[in-house]
């Protein structure tokens, strides 16, 4: 594992460096740590257990509607193109959609950004088919919706592609 290519290729270097640099810390040095650091192997048992219950396999048996949110860490918006990649291998890329808010943290969605894709969601089953899942028209329903109820606050769906995650796991 090359850590400082790793890091490079996630797009994080400005900020993780930016971090480092107030905190006084030497990011330089800790790369070079982890690069002459002994390598730990995977235990096999634990490798199988994760692989048979924690691995998406990629295939859908219902329509799936994802949402996160760009900032977020848990799971990371990278994990999410993981997510559809494995599914388009397996097959099932017609059964998923992905919608992107522009905003940090976990789970923070506000009412009209989530009611939109419940919304979404259910179109897409009651109908057998998608209607344009985009940012454009999720912010648009919302919109709608919060002008019914405006306790459900503002959407801020935007047009987002992650980029590839860096250590993708491939079922066997």
């Amino acid at each position: 594992m090359d850590y400082r290519r790793a890091l490079q290729e996630s797009g994080r270097m400005k900020q993780v460096r930016g971090l480092y640099d107030v905190a006084g810390l030497d990011l330089d040095a800790d790369l070079a740590t982890l690069a002459a650091a002994p390598r730990v192997s995977a235990d096999p048992g634990a490798v199988a257990y994760m692989e048979n219950y924690f691995t998406p396999r990629g295939t859908l048996g219902v329509p799936v509607l994802t949402m996160h949110e760009r900032g977020d860490n848990y799971p990371t918006v990278t994990q999410a193109r993981a997510y559809s990649d494995v599914v388009r291998r397996a097959g099932d890329g017609a059964m998923l959609r992905q919608a992107f808010v522009d905003r940090p943290g976990h789970c923070r969605y506000t009412g009209a950004e989530f009611v939109a894709a419940v919304e979404t969601l259910r179109s897409r089953v009651t109908t057998g088919r998608w209607t344009d899942v985009d940012a454009h028209r999720l912010n648009k329903l919302a919109a709608r919706l919060a002008a019914e109820d405006p306790a459900l606050g503002t959407a801020e769906f935007v047009h987002y592609t992650p980029d590839r995650f860096l250590r993708p796991h491939v079922p066997r």
